[in-house]
């Protein structure tokens, strides 16, 4: 699924299966913490909603970017991750995310 995010100054698509990953552990060291993040037992990025954002995914596979605040990244996300899936094609692993929702 694509997200587009609308602001006065851009539109921002995002499709996290367009991030390749080298290893299929690296992958579930992503969705591990992700997660954490959404029981709220990961100190760095503690999240009391119950959520984990686009953002954090982006800082998690070490993607750099702007602040995601500006670019909208904090307001989408998942509240459950149960039916992430781990995929391969020849470019690499990727995740398979459940839909994005707006947080």
């Amino acid at each position: 699924m694509k997200y587009t995010l609308y602001d006065e100054n851009f539109v921002f698509e995002a499709k996290p299966e367009d991030v390749k990953f080298l290893s299929r552990s690296f992958c579930e060291a992503i969705i591990n913490r992700m997660d954490q993040i959404i029981k709220g037992i990961n100190v760095r990025y503690r999240n009391p909603n119950g959520t984990v954002t686009l953002g954090e995914f982006f800082a998690l596979a070490m993607i750099n970017y702007d602040d995601p605040n500006e670019l909208g990244k904090d307001k989408i996300g998942w509240t459950d991750l149960s039916g992430a899936r781990i995929l391969r094609d020849r470019n690499g692993f990727y995740i398979k995310f459940p839909e994005l929702e707006e947080l």
